[in-house]
């Protein structure tokens, strides 16, 4: 499997296990971070911060989604918030009865 599979598939997992509504936000962002020093390295201080000001959970999700493939951290960042106020992300159990996003 090569890496960005493997990051692919874990993604996929955090998105579906369905995290509690208490710091669900923080650990996005969490995520975000983890995934991005794997790729780009340690974000900067202004990073962090814009970050930070990110509160509405689907903007991070999204940003989430576009740090496994984004270029830089700026680029991480600048991910444009859903048109939506609150889009769902709906799973369903792959052959092996693991979570499979569906579009």
């Amino acid at each position: 499997m090569r890496e960005s599979d493997t990051i692919l598939a874990i993604l996929n997992e955090v998105l579906c296990m369905g995290a509690k509504d208490e710091g669900e936000e923080k650990g996005r962002r969490e995520d975000i971070l983890v995934v991005g020093e794997e790729r780009l390295g340690m974000p900067d201080a202004s990073i962090k911060e814009q970050l930070s000001n990110i509160t509405d959970l689907d903007h991070l999700t999204r940003v989430l989604r576009r740090a496994v493939k984004a270029a830089s951290w700026q680029e991480i960042v600048d991910t444009p918030s859903p048109p939506t106020s609150r889009s769902e992300v709906r799973c369903k159990q792959d052959t092996n009865g693991r979570s499979a996003t569906a579009a």
